[in-house]
């Protein structure tokens, strides 16, 4: 579980509490999609396709960069990241 900005405690799924680790502020959109890759690659997240079977992917694939995008929208969309420095 983790708290948001609203102070409401949500439970998040794997993909988004490893993001979540990583938003830090030291890491820019290619660090992000490079750590996103490598979590992948070594199994930690898994990318199926629709009939669930797993998806082998390269390195700045557009499948990463999509869950990336997925992720951080839904990190937003909960109130989980404040915009102030």
């Amino acid at each position: 579980l983790v708290s948001n900005l609203k102070h409401r405690h949500m439970q998040v799924d794997e993909p988004i509490r490893q993001i979540l680790l990583l938003l830090d502020g030291t890491r820019d959109r290619t660090m992000l999609l490079d750590a996103l890759y490598e979590l992948v690659k070594n199994e930690i997240l898994v990318i199926r396709d629709t009939k669930g079977k797993m998806v082998r992917i390269k390195p700045a694939s557009p499948e990463v960069e999509t869950m990336l995008k997925q992720i951080v929208d839904t990190i937003a969309a909960s109130a989980m990241l404040d915009d102030q420095p």
